[in-house]
């Protein structure tokens, strides 16, 4: 009997974005909705493959220090992660998404292919390609959310040909299909349904994922103004899962569309036509598009930097508690948004960090006592708790240092006055 180990799985598609292409939207639902007895998605942690993929092949430590939680010594690790995904024979086609794949050079990629073609008879490549004009408007707003604080297009341009020839070169054009990025001709207007269309994967329409990632103006100019005058280089941008929180809550503020006027554009769009020919060619398919200017279209950094007075009252308001009298002493709206957005990052910081002591505290004490609350799922556990700690701390006698719960347990209790708050802890027995 021949060993499946050793048989190569039938094909692996991979798609690699482009970026601002609804790659998100696309991840998110084949990892979590696929139900394809012909398809399998890749079972490599996050729902995007972008971080693994750069960890194991991109080989410039520079260009790898940027990828988050990176560890060089876990490279063997995150290879082994692949090697076990992709050894095991499968007549299902898998899926790998992962537009970081773009930022791996030729060489890089076509060690990629090598480690591929051990597991794989056959390697086809898929993207969406967007307008320039559009993708530049998109991309902009994903520097500006990464803490861009430069007034550059230049580096928001797609440069396709860069970015897009050596996947022919490597794999074969034959084997690579680009496809235009244009929603108001996808099935529902949904790339999701689209891209399923193409690749033949079944997929009920009810169970697609869309992911909204764009900013409003207002958004985008709080974030740039924070990213160009804070003095802190590693604020809230050294950590992806906090950052994401923030840029959520910020992007609930204002209902502008952010647009780039055709004037900042036009200049750039033809100094780089050459990128623009390539890929036209390559598509068989125009990618001209219009550009309107609308009076809210951004001109200049200037306008991007002149952030209306209602707009930093939104976004006072979305502080708790709120007592900063320094705000009053700033004569520059940059400095009271800097303000502002240091003072959520750390109200949501205290938040995310009580919510992971309030999961810990649920934890010990259902595994103290399984029985307990056995029938309510986990999160309306932690609510019960959380609540009933806070009933407890209005009943303390003044300074009690423990208390015995029944059912909870037994807690050493250390009062923080300045904080107004009170710790519980466990009291675990030591054998």
């Amino acid at each position: 009997m021949e060993n499946n180990l050793l048989k190569k799985r039938r094909q692996i598609i991979i798609h690699i974005g482009m970026h601002k292409t609804g790659s998100s939207s696309i991840q998110k639902t084949l990892d979590t909705n696929l139900n394809d007895k012909d398809f399998e998605y890749a079972s490599l942690g996050p729902s995007n493959h972008s971080g693994i993929i750069q960890k194991v092949f991109l080989k410039n430590s520079k260009r790898k220090s940027s990828i988050h939680n990176f560890n060089s010594n876990n490279i063997s690790e995150y290879r082994k992660i692949l090697i076990d995904n992709f050894s095991i024979f499968s007549e299902k086609t898998m899926i790998l998404s992962a537009e970081g794949i773009i930022n791996l050079d030729v060489n890089e990629l076509h060690d990629f292919k090598l480690f591929l073609d051990e597991y794989f008879e056959s390697i086809k490549i898929v993207g969406y390609i967007r307008t320039p004009a559009s993708y530049m408007n998109s991309a902009f707003q994903q520097k500006i959310k990464a803490g861009f604080r430069e007034f550059d297009l230049n580096k928001v341009h797609p440069r396709y040909k860069f970015k897009f020839e050596k996947f022919d070169l490597v794999f074969g054009k034959d084997n690579v299909y680009f496809w235009k990025f244009n929603p108001k001709i996808f099935p529902s207007n949904d790339v999701v349904l689209d891209f399923c269309d193409k690749l033949h994967i079944k997929i009920n329409p009810k169970n697609t994922i869309r992911v909204n990632e764009s900013l409003s103006k207002e958004s985008t100019q709080l974030l740039y103004s924070f990213n160009k005058f804070s003095n802190l280089e590693n604020n809230y941008f050294s950590h992806a899962k906090k950052r994401n929180h923030l840029i959520n809550l910020i992007r609930t503020l204002g209902k502008t569309p952010f647009k780039l006027s055709n004037k900042l554009l036009n200049p750039i769009l033809e100094q780089n036509m050459n990128h623009t020919k390539w890929m036209e060619e390559r598509l068989f398919d125009s990618l001209k598009e219009t550009i309107k200017n609308d009076d809210f279209s951004i001109k200049n950094e200037d306008e991007l930097l002149d952030i209306n007075i209602d707009v930093v009252t939104n976004l006072s308001q979305l502080i708790e508690n709120i007592y900063m009298p320094q705000l009053h002493t700033c004569s520059k709206t940059s400095d009271k948004v800097i303000l502002l957005i240091e003072a959520l990052y750390q109200q949501e910081v205290k938040k995310l960090k009580n919510k992971k002591i309030n999961h810990i505290l649920t934890k010990t004490i259902v595994n103290n006592n399984p029985s307990l609350l056995k029938l309510i799922d986990i999160e309306t556990i932690n609510s019960i708790i959380v609540e009933t700690f806070k009933l407890i701390t209005t009943e303390l006698e003044s300074q009690q240092t423990q208390i015995n719960l029944n059912g909870f347990g037994k807690f050493e209790i250390k009062y923080i006055n300045e904080q107004k708050r009170i710790i519980f802890t466990p009291c675990i027995n030591k054998k």
